[in-house]
């Protein structure tokens, strides 16, 4: 791993997402590694993040995007323990009429998925992962916590929960910060609004 002279990695981040992954990747994945993307999307992840000093294989289940190939995240077509990391952000909104409507478009929101449907897609996801990443491989997992029906949903808590079940070991927790106030659909609230997501690093051990 590099890190730049004089620069200290902090847990939390205000900005986006692609300053968060070049931190995270700087101390996380040594250089060489086979780190697979199941959910590249357009890429803002690696947008700092220089792709020589890695073996990326980029895939997304979405199409229309620069991508080597078209693949559920459930359904990986890796070799067991091939992978030394895999980066993991499928959409982690739960959808319907109560969401800000662009929100449901740039999240991929589906109208029928609920908070547990949302878990469930992500265990799907974190034990395919699991699969295919060597022992001591890592994951890097994109979620946020949400409010369904006037209810705290603690996504990150619940994976991390799941991720320990499952053998990992948790290295790192990042905070990553909006600068942008989060919409609103509604001119009252009766909770805070939630303006930062989470970056979880987990270690497969088992």
């Amino acid at each position: 791993m590099r890190q730049e002279p004089g620069k200290v990695v902090l847990t939390s981040t205000k900005g986006n997402n692609s300053d968060l992954l070049a931190s995270a990747f700087n101390l996380y994945v040594p250089d060489g590694s086979v780190v697979a993307d199941v959910t590249f999307g357009k890429g803002v992840f690696w947008r700092n993040i220089d792709k020589t000093r890695y073996l990326p294989i980029i895939s997304d289940k979405q199409p229309g995007f620069n991508i080597d190939a078209r693949v559920d995240f459930r359904s990986l077509p890796y070799r067991d323990g091939s992978i030394d990391a895999v980066m993991f952000d499928p959409p982690y909104l739960s959808g319907g009429d109560t969401v800000v409507g662009h929100l449901n478009k740039q999240y991929s929101c589906d109208a029928r998925t609920s908070h547990q449907g949302i878990i469930r897609r992500y265990t799907a996801g974190i034990v395919e992962c699991s699969r295919v990443l060597r022992k001591r491989g890592r994951i890097f997992i994109k979620c946020q916590d949400e409010t369904v029906s006037g209810k705290q949903r603690f996504t990150h808590l619940e994976l991390i929960n799941i991720l320990e079940m499952l053998g990992y070991l948790i290295l790192d927790l990042f905070i990553l910060t909006t600068p942008a106030t989060p919409c609103m659909r509604h001119d009252y609230q009766r909770s805070a609004r939630k303006n930062h997501s989470y970056l979880i690093v987990a270690e497969l051990r088992n």
